[in-house]
């Protein structure tokens, strides 16, 4: 494996690409996720096959895959926000363009069926990934300052440690961390 390096973080207007591997997401949810992107500072960059639905992906495989490729051909995308998770990404995985990836380093991030692919960036790469939100699903909720503070520092390579603001709650009521992961 080679050395885990950092991405370049993406600052304040920066392109960073909304990318659909898996599941597809509501029009209203997407616009709402899409918007929280530009209130962190961010011109989001959707991948085409957004708006697309064949079952319960955000369009066919190639779709998909072909939406992917060309956010990480575009070198003035400076990371790539997944859409949301669900299923999909492990029936792309071994047609993932590796060589485009480790072209044009930059932040990845996601989680859920996103992980695998997570983890192969990170071991064939060598850049860091992060365990962190999904466009049309907590972005579209609306992030909590302590996760936007979280995210973005998390981006920027911040590893201080500091004080937990202790957990709080889901919607559904459990516990959850402010903190957003890098692998």
């Amino acid at each position: 494996m080679p050395l885990v390096h950092w991405p370049a973080a993406p600052r304040q207007g920066d392109r960073v690409g909304v990318a659909a591997l898996s599941g597809w997401a509501p029009p209203e949810r997407v616009d709402r996720g899409l918007a929280a992107l530009r209130s962190l500072g961010f011109e989001p960059v959707p991948a085409p096959n957004l708006g697309r639905r064949d079952g319960p992906f955000a369009g066919s495989d190639e779709e998909r895959l072909e939406g992917f490729h060309r956010l990480a051909a575009d070198p003035d995308v400076r990371a790539i926000f997944f859409l949301r998770g669900g299923h999909g990404v492990l029936r792309l995985l071994d047609r993932i363009d590796w060589e485009l990836l480790a072209t044009t380093p930059r932040a990845y991030v996601g989680y859920s069926d996103l992980t695998p692919l997570l983890l192969e960036v990170t071991r064939r790469t060598g850049q860091v990934t992060f365990h962190g939100p999904m466009v049309a699903v907590e972005m579209a909720r609306g992030l909590g300052q302590a996760e936007e503070e979280s995210l973005l520092g998390a981006l920027r390579g911040a590893a201080e440690r500091r004080e937990s603001p202790g957990p709080m709650r889901s919607r559904a009521g459990r516990p959850r961390d402010a903190c957003w992961a890098a692998v």
